[in-house]
């Protein structure tokens, strides 16, 4: 049995095990050199967007990149849920830490949608989020990559949903715990909505679309809070595989 746990891990853009070696360069080689401040004959833990990997041992560290030997290859299953974020446009350093932990819990994908109520989004890039999403995915040994897709407005987001499709109402809903006390989907859609909660027509428009009004109680959260417990609760109930 592959042990791919526990090591320091690695995304690379592309993993192909039949060459034997590999190299990591760039952000990979400073983050392994100078903040790990590893050493030959190492142990760390490579992998791709294709949910492959590898355990290599670190032959040589130069200046200009650092030589991995392969050791073991195989492939992270796939995930028990396929769950989709959608968010209503935050200020950029909540959207950095929602991604953040989103990535950590193994979300498969997160979009940003515009909302009547949410910030302006006509300067913003998805290339951070999607950087600090690799990050957590290294962190958590998640092996699996959350895909930050480009953002879009609430319309389409409604239009592309699939599966299991919730919408947490700061005005009340079903218990998210209830729900998830149900059966498990294999794949869900949640949506956040931004700081100043939902339009009530926005609420109407997702009902229509199939999403089911939740809550998360009594409290009044702030927006990347009820973000990060949604997600949590999900992946906690729906998304790992317990053994």
């Amino acid at each position: 049995m592959l042990v791919a746990m526990h090591h320091p891990h690695f995304f690379v853009d592309s993993l192909d095990p039949s060459t034997g070696t590999c190299s990591l360069t760039g952000e990979n080689l400073h983050h392994l050199k100078n903040v790990l401040r590893m050493t030959a004959g190492s142990i760390v833990v490579i992998f791709d967007s294709e949910r492959r990997f590898a355990r290599c041992r670190i032959a040589a560290i130069e200046k200009a990149s650092c030589v991995l030997t392969i050791v073991e290859t195989g492939e992270a299953p796939p995930p028990s849920l396929v769950l989709h974020l959608g968010l209503g446009f935050l200020q950029p350093h909540k959207i950095d830490l929602v991604v953040q932990k989103a990535a950590e819990w193994g979300v498969s994908a997160l979009t940003l949608v515009t909302t009547q109520r949410s910030r302006s989004a006509a300067s913003e890039k998805t290339g951070r989020w999607s950087r600090i999403a690799i990050e957590a995915a290294c962190q958590s040994e998640a092996m699996q990559l959350l895909e930050v897709r480009e953002i879009e407005p609430l319309a389409t987001f409604l239009q592309n949903a699939n599966g299991r499709r919730l919408i947490l109402d700061e005005e009340g809903g079903t218990p998210l715990k209830t729900i998830l006390a149900g059966e498990k989907p294999g794949y869900a859609s949640i949506l956040i909505g931004p700081e100043g909660g939902w339009a009530r027509d926005e609420v109407a428009a997702a009902a229509e679309s199939g999403f089911e009004r939740v809550s998360l109680g009594r409290r009044n959260f702030r927006a990347e809070t009820a973000a990060i417990a949604g997600v949590t609760l999900m992946m906690h109930h729906w998304g790992m595989a317990w053994t």
